[in-house]
Order: structure tokens, then sequence, then C-alpha cells
């Protein structure tokens, strides 16, 4: 065979002197500098959201389009080498099922949080701490935080090795739950004077429960009704029928449950034990997961803007690892401004329940 044949490609044509494959270059800071006009600087003050800096609206939006077209985005870890300053966070989360919202929280604030340079890694609790341990070791974060709950016990200084460390007291909380106050007033317009509140005794969520139960208390005796109820159920649902026993010895016409599952466990109970619904006695959920609209009756229910507590737990976490009080919102101001911004987005989708 000639030799020249050696070098043909199936279907006969020839690879002699074809080009190797190249990789495209990453885009650079200084590809997105002469994209936009502006220096170098510029597109790292715009980039990195630098405080302190003048910089127009304009060559602002200029540089996210430069950076947007080109596919640039900065390289945190060079960056941390460069500044000696880690752009790492390990949340952890409790060892528990979690259901919509919780997991599209954890979205919400991945992404903030990446919106604003920091790259957020999730820890779930497990008994081998080791595993901890050793991400902190691979990331070498700036901060260790909790979102659902506080940090265990046994994250110390030894695990952290010298990571800082965020209490759940320093996350934002919400002076007045704007859901449970959403779930009681729904039910006062509706007419009902004798109301009921069902938590979970689920240890995860049981301080937020005891917080929602007293919201609903003092909400309820500003609406001028009756909560003539206030229980909690496990998290196997087994002690549902005596809650649903209790409200009905107690003349209630309606409860507000902790969340869409808590609901789902009621209406069930209700219907084995022969109780109409919302005839006899009402249900709101809190959450409005998808099931909602697929329960019998259809689950009237409290649906909230997630994007805000993401926003106020980012905004927590960065003034935390910046140590900047001025970032903080003082706690005098705190009810008030999270009280507004969660009484504006928390609202009762209105179905058959109740």
């Amino acid at each position: 065979m000639p030799a020249s044949d050696s070098l043909r490609a199936p279907g006969g044509s020839s690879t002699a002197g074809a080009a190797s494959p190249t990789r495209r270059r990453r885009p650079t800071g200084a590809d997105v500098a002469a994209r936009a006009n502006v220096s170098r600087a510029t597109v790292s003050f715009v980039l990195n959201n630098t405080p302190g800096q003048t910089i127009s609206e304009e060559t602002r939006r200029a540089v996210l389009n430069a950076a947007e077209e080109l596919g640039y985005h900065p390289n945190r870890n060079a960056k941390s080498l460069a500044s000696g300053k880690s752009t790492n966070l390990v949340c952890v989360v409790p060892k528990t099922q979690l259901g919509e919202p919780a997991t599209a929280l954890i979205g919400m604030l991945t992404a903030e949080l990446s919106r604003r340079g920091y790259s957020m890694a999730v820890h779930f609790e497990s008994a081998d701490h080791a595993s901890l341990t050793a991400l902190v070791q691979d990331l070498a974060p700036q901060m260790i935080f909790p979102l659902f709950g506080a940090l265990p016990e046994w994250i110390d200084d030894d695990v952290a090795y010298g990571t800082a460390l965020m209490p759940a007291t320093q996350l934002p909380e919400n002076a007045r739950d704007a859901g449970v106050a959403a779930q009681v007033e729904h039910l006062a317009a509706a007419g009902h004077t004798r109301i009921g509140y069902v938590g979970t005794a689920n240890p995860v969520a049981h301080e937020i429960s005891e917080f929602r139960a007293a919201t609903a208390q003092k909400v309820a005796q500003d609406a001028g009704v009756e909560l003539t109820l206030s229980a909690e159920v496990a998290a196997d649902g087994s002690d549902v029928g005596e809650v649903v026993r209790h409200a009905r010895e107690a003349g209630v016409t309606a409860l507000c449950a902790f969340s869409d599952t808590v609901a789902f466990m009621l209406l069930a109970t209700l219907m084995d034990e022969g109780i109409a619904c919302p005839e006899e006695i009402a249900v709101v959920g809190y959450d409005d997961v998808s099931l909602a609209e697929w329960s019998r009756p259809r689950l009237t229910t409290v649906q909230w803007d997630q994007s805000v507590i993401a926003t106020l737990i980012a905004d927590a976490v960065i003034a935390a690892v910046d140590d900047d009080p001025r970032r903080r919102t003082p706690a005098a101001e705190q009810a008030s401004v999270d009280e507004v911004w969660m009484l504006g987005r928390a609202h009762v989708v209105a179905r058959e329940s109740a």
C-alpha cells in the first residue's frame, strides 16, 4: 500500500496536514476592559461590587454587557490567592427531609451569594464529623454558618480549623411572621371567630413553630378572634387524629397549619373522621407547594417570596464575614424593616379548603 494511503481518513479524505483541534481561549478581564473601552481596574470594581467607587450607570452597564457577551467569569480561586482572602462559605443544613421551600431557599441563597462574589458549599449534617473537617480543609472557607436552626455544638474551633463560626442568632429573624398573619386575617375575614394553630414537634423546625404559634395568638387578638387551640403534631403525623378531635371539641371552625405538609395531614384526618372541609373545619396551609393544587379539597395556603429571605441572609453573612457593622441593620430597626419586607411579600392563595 502506498505510504500516502495510510494517511487517508475513512471516506477517502486525507488527514495529511490537517490542523490539530484548538481550544478556545478563556476570556480575561483585559478582554472585557477592551470591549467596554474602560480600564481593567474599572472592570474589577464593577464585577466585584467594590464599595466607595464612583462609576456611572452607563459605564457599569457597559462592563456587565461586555462580560456577558464574552462569557467572562472572574476566577475566584485566583482572586482568593491574590488577596489572601477566601471567597468560599460553608452552609450547614440539618439532617432532615427538605421540602420545596427549603430547597428553593438554598438555591436562591447560593445564587445571591454568587452574585456578590462568594461560593457557597452546602454540608448536610451527618454522624461522620470528619466529612465537614475535610471540607473545611479543602475549601478554607471564610465562614461556616447554619441555614435552619443553630450550628451543632460539635462544630467547634477544632473542627473549623480557625474558620469563623456564625451562630443562628446573627441571621435575620422576622419580628412578625407575615405568613401567619395572612393565615389568621384570611380566616377572620371569612367570619371565623374560633380558630386553632397546629404546629410541628419536628426538632428541626420546633423553634420556628413555637414562634409562629405565639404570632398567631397576637394576630388573632388584634383581629378580634379567639385562638382557641394551639397544638403540635409529630413529624410522622401519628397524633393528628387526637389534635383534630380536640379542635372539634373546642368548637374550632378553622385551623392554621405550620406548613402545607401539616395541612395535608389535617385534610386527610378530617376526611377519615367524616368532618367536612371547609364547611365544618377550614384549613389554611403555609408554603404553597406544588401539591397544594392537587389535594382534595384544594389547599388554601400562604405563598411568600423566598428571595427576600435569601437576600437578608446573604446580607447578614457577608456583614459578618467583613465584620462591618455598617452593613448590618441595627437591632432596633431590624424588626420594622423585616416586617415591612415580609408583609409585602406574603399572601394567601385562596383555593377550596378555607
